[in-house]
């Protein structure tokens, strides 16, 4: 009955836990979901407070209209994102030209209520003839970006301010995100008015190139994964071998300590320690024996090559 109720306490623990593990994960991921909610819903309300700033809307109804475009923001997002990732695949150049062809989307989603590829597609339009001007633009502003945000972390790190890079984060996202949003509606007010009102129609033969590259962006991630995961387990795989290998080499050290002390002297060669003192291991990989040299009758070494090509040795004088 003893080893049944341990058995029984040990079921119910490992239940919980695994109960525990899984609410952790559920409780991670809907706190996830909720600052990416609280983060695209933030974006879209200060577009119609930048948008509405004339006809005097509040707070309050900034966040209303911006809680009905969400999910298209977020859609808008993912897509540009997946094409401009598919450009820098093909090239560098495509996908710099797509970053800044759909930099105005989401200004037309709060603006015109034009939604996914069509609201990419007519950013394009609003930036063809005037795409070197848009670029400097966001070249400037990016860089401002960095060195506004760079000059607080340093002067922080400086004076050793502990989570000086989270300070300035919350400054800059704070303080200047919503500068540079006013200023690229700016941009995209001023190419508005210069093209005047129009209706983008693209057809299907137009989208699809764009879907094409889209899926090629998003076949990115997985194989991103699949690259972190083989190469994780790669550097777990080669440094267990060399853990095998140093292991083996301090049991070796130990036989050969006691070969001697019996013997008054090291052996030849690994072979006269076994079966008696050890069974002579081998190398991880190759299953070849390991270097080992007698230095006279009162030394030794013996070196094992690690998976950098750099020899690990040990002699009588090694602890």
């Amino acid at each position: 009955m003893g080893s049944y109720g341990f058995l029984f306490k040990y079921l119910v623990l490992a239940q919980f836990a695994a109960v525990g593990y899984g609410l952790f994960i559920a409780l991670m991921l809907l706190l996830i979901l909720v600052f990416t909610v609280g983060m695209l819903w933030g974006q879209t309300s200060l577009l119609y407070a930048i948008k509405d700033s004339q006809e005097g809307i509040g707070i309050k109804e900034s966040y209303r209209r911006g809680w009905h475009k969400i999910v298209s923001y977020w859609w808008i997002s993912i897509l540009a994102w997946f094409i401009i990732l598919g450009g820098f695949l093909l090239l560098i150049a495509p996908g710099i030209i797509f970053w800044v062809w759909f930099s105005l989307a989401i200004y037309i989603l709060i603006s015109e209520d034009v939604k996914g590829m069509d609201a990419l597609l007519k950013s394009r339009e609003y930036v063809k003839g005037h795409w070197g001007g848009v670029f400097w633009r966001l070249i400037f502003m990016s860089a401002l970006y960095l060195i506004i945000y760079f000059i607080p972390v340093i002067i922080l790190d400086f004076i050793e301010i502990p989570l000086a890079e989270q300070i300035s984060q919350f400054i800059v996202g704070l303080f200047l995100a919503p500068l540079f949003t006013i200023y690229l509606f700016l941009v995209y007010s001023n190419l508005k008015a210069i093209k005047d009102e129009f209706v983008s129609a693209p057809t299907r033969g137009k989208r699809l190139p764009y879907v094409f590259i889209a899926i090629l962006g998003f076949l990115v991630i997985p194989a991103m994964l699949f690259a972190t995961v083989f190469f994780s387990l790669n550097t777990a795989r080669y440094r267990a071998r060399d853990a095998k290998r140093i292991a083996d080499l301090k049991q070796l050290q130990v036989a050969l300590e006691l070969y001697y002390d019996e013997s008054g002297s090291y052996p030849l060669t690994l072979n006269e320690l076994s079966p008696r003192y050890i069974a002579v291991p081998v190398d991880p990989k190759t299953n070849n024996p390991y270097d080992y040299q007698r230095q006279g009758e009162t030394d030794y070494k013996i070196c094992a090559q690690l998976e950098d090509k750099t020899e690990k040795c040990f002699s009588s004088q090694s602890q």
